[in-house]
């Protein structure tokens, strides 16, 4: 939780934009179009909950609503160009923030920390509700697999050998994805 804390306060912009209108806003990148319902599950919050937090994402043009052409009381919401920006923005952000503080491992630490991430990413696929997949090769990392806004640790060469560490900054470890 503490590497949670972390990565968000070193990637969350400061304009006004809670954590739980960022969750949000991941949610619908990665579900979208998704209707308040299900968001409102997603988020495990109750229904006018998300209704608030999904008009003040509105009001900020981060995602518009489209009303359902067969059931009128249905609306779906997805993610504007303005939110897929700054979603990408704050992965950037904390992509070099984790970079930077891996770059301050061993390589032994590194291997390790390889070794580990099929387990890790088997226990968020878990968490997220996603499938599990095959981990049997060392290194093969799927939670890059993600849609926007899903957080992962996917797709790094953290243990490769010959790896310099500056090419940690250039690994896709962190946050979501377009």
């Amino acid at each position: 939780m503490r590497l949670a804390r972390l990565l968000r306060q070193h990637g969350d912009p400061d304009d006004g934009v809670s954590q739980s209108m960022l969750s949000a806003l991941a949610t619908v990148a990665r579900t979208a179009p998704v209707t308040l319902g299900r968001l409102a599950e997603l988020e495990r919050v109750q229904p006018p909950s998300m209704t608030r937090i999904v008009a003040a994402l509105a009001e900020r043009g981060l995602v518009e609503r489209e009303v359902d052409v067969r059931d009128r009381r249905i609306a779906r919401v997805r993610t504007t160009p303005v939110a897929e920006e700054l979603l990408h923005e704050i992965r950037s952000r904390k992509n070099e923030y984790l970079a930077n503080r891996l770059a301050e491992l061993s390589a032994a630490e590194l291997r390790a920390l390889e070794r580990a991430l099929p387990a890790i990413e088997h226990l968020a696929e878990a968490t997220l509700g996603g499938p599990s997949q095959d981990r049997s090769s060392p290194g093969q990392s799927d939670l890059g697999r993600s849609s926007p806004g899903q957080s992962d640790l996917g797709r790094s060469e953290l243990g490769r050998s010959d790896m310099d560490r500056s090419e940690l900054g250039r690994s896709d470890m962190v946050g979501v994805r377009r």
